[in-house]
């Protein structure tokens, strides 16, 4: 504030906000979000705005608001700072859309983030996903298709995690113990 830098001002409030996310406080969160959303605005700081619709669409996922997810993710697409962000929010509108039951759109979002991603990490959250869905539908070659893609990477241990548990519950939908 000294320094009359508001996008750094805007920057810390963001942190803040991700700090009262990751602590489970989302009503704080998003108000924190929200007063970031409308000063980018007013500014015209537009990389800004998007970062906090990221940060918002993520709360709205986590509170299953999935429609008001995808509203806030879709507006911070055209602004979204790098290539990454923009994988990124795809991946929250496909998620958006399963959680919601939309299925084959989730799916063909997958499938595009699957082929025009070029981050390593976003292509395997949209595989995994896409096995989630393998398994939801009980197709099972496809599923057996991502499994055997992802058990020969090196995920990180979250992803890992997340993986083990799908290829669990998987096996449920197929009948197999």
């Amino acid at each position: 504030a000294a320094a009359n830098d508001l996008s750094g001002q805007l920057r810390g409030r963001l942190v803040e906000g991700r700090v009262s996310i990751s602590r489970g406080n989302y009503p704080v969160a998003a108000s924190i979000c929200d007063e970031i959303i409308e000063a980018s605005e007013r500014h015209g700081l537009l990389e800004m705005k998007s970062r906090a619709l990221q940060d918002r669409s993520g709360i709205s996922g986590m509170t299953g608001e999935f429609e008001q997810a995808i509203q806030f993710a879709y507006a911070a697409l055209p602004n979204a700072a790098s290539e990454r962000d923009r994988e990124m929010i795809l991946l929250s509108i496909a998620t958006g859309f399963s959680e919601l039951g939309v299925i084959d759109v989730a799916r063909d979002a997958y499938l595009v983030v699957l082929a025009t991603a070029q981050d390593q990490y976003v292509r395997w959250i949209a595989a995994m996903n896409m096995m989630e869905i393998a398994g939801r539908q009980r197709s099972e070659p496809v599923f057996d298709r991502y499994r055997r893609e992802l058990a020969n990477v090196q995920l990180t241990s979250y992803l890992h995690a997340k993986f083990l548990i799908l290829v669990g519950n998987g096996y449920l939908q197929f009948g197999r113990r």
